[in-house]
């Protein structure tokens, strides 16, 4: 899977990694045990740094799976976890 992509279950508000492409974890500096099986906002979003981020992704994930349909994003600038 080229690029830097993560896979999601639709396990709201959870949002289990189910995978991750080797780009991604290449640019976050993260393993594939870090990610996979773990809920994306417990990975990403925990340490309370990223708070408005973090509802605002929510948001759209919560609304993709309501409507089906893609809910584009601005771009959301935020501090990596292991930073």
């Amino acid at each position: 899977m080229p690029g830097k992509h993560l896979v999601l279950c639709p396990d709201a508000p959870r949002f289990t990694i189910a995978a991750v492409s080797d780009d991604y974890l290449a640019a976050a500096n993260l393993q594939r045990s870090q990610l996979i099986g773990h809920g994306l906002f417990e990975v990403f979003f925990s340490d309370g740094r990223n708070d408005a981020v973090a509802a605002q992704l929510l948001q759209s994930l919560t609304q993709v799976i309501q409507t089906r349909e893609a809910h584009p994003m601005a771009d959301q600038r935020h501090e990596w976890p292991n930073a």
